[in-house]
This record gives structure tokens, C-alpha cells and sequence, in this order.
């Protein structure tokens, strides 16, 4: 609950969307030579899997611009995924491809 009140405040504070908060133990995360947080090294072993957070909460809603609307239903028309998947592919159409904020 705390992790959602602490986005709300980023949002509303700086505008910019969360992709993912994590929280790491005191004195974990690495530093440069004046003292301050390595935000490079940071990510990079954020990614690598290597910075072994306490918790963490994903949500890429907030920064995935082109998220697809949700699906309404049509019963009058009675496509199922496969047929529209050997479509696409018989078009030679991209299926989707995700964007969203530079980290």
C-alpha cells in the first residue's frame, strides 16, 4: 500500500510514470567515488538481475504509451485467435510492438 502512495506522489510531483520501484536493503546500492548513488551501475545490475531488492512493484501501465484498448466482444463474429493469427501472417503484419519512456 505504501508503494502505490509513493507513485501517486512521484506522479503527481515530477509527472513521470514508474516502470518499476524497487526497495534494497540499507547500504546496497553502489556508489561513486564522491559518495552519491551509481545510477548507471544501478540499472545495469537492475537488469542483470543482480541487485537483489527487498520488494518490488511493476507498472508498466503508467509508462507503456501504446497499450491496446481492452477487447469487446462480438458474437456476430466468430473468429477465433487462430484464424486471426494465420491472418496477420499470411498479411505479413507486425502483430504488436510495445513503447514507452527511455529508462
Amino acid at each position: 500500500q505504501w508503494m502505490s502512495r509513493v507513485l501517486q506522489a512521484i506522479d503527481s510531483i515530477h509527472q513521470v510514470g514508474v516502470y518499476c520501484l524497487a526497495l534494497c536493503p540499507a547500504n546496497t546500492l553502489p556508489k561513486s567515488h564522491s559518495g552519491m548513488i551509481h545510477v548507471q551501475e544501478t540499472r545495469r545490475r537492475l537488469l542483470e538481475g543482480n541487485l537483489h531488492p527487498c520488494s518490488v512493484l511493476m507498472c508498466p501501465h503508467s509508462c507503456v504509451l501504446n497499450l491496446p484498448k481492452p477487447r469487446e466482444h462480438h458474437p456476430e463474429r466468430e473468429v477465433g485467435p487462430g484464424a486471426i493469427l494465420a491472418g496477420t501472417i499470411i498479411q505479413g503484419m507486425r502483430l504488436a510492438e510495445a513503447k514507452g519512456a527511455d529508462m
